[in-house]
């Protein structure tokens, strides 16, 4: 998987930009870098379900437990009446 913590870095930059330029019209350069950081989210989450499905043939013939709802597990349920 790749590393991204470096584009995390460039937000608190852009915010302090932002701050001191509180006139500033030109949102451009920052459309663009959303747009980049989406493609990258939507390529790393592609990535982790292609992991997904591999640890999946792993599991044969369940699934990776990530794959389970525990919210339908009773025993996890808000709702559980207690004894």
């Amino acid at each position: 998987m790749k590393n991204y913590t470096a584009f995390a870095s460039l937000i608190p930059n852009w915010a302090r930009f932002a701050l001191s330029h509180p006139s500033f019209q030109d949102w451009s350069p920052l459309q663009r870098f959303c747009e980049t950081a989406e493609s990258y989210s939507e390529e790393a989450l592609k990535e982790l379900h292609d992991l997904l499905d591999q640890t999946d043939l792993l599991f044969r013939p369940f699934c990776d437990p990530l794959r389970a709802d525990i919210g339908l597990n009773r025993w996890l349920s808000a709702e559980r009446e207690e004894s």
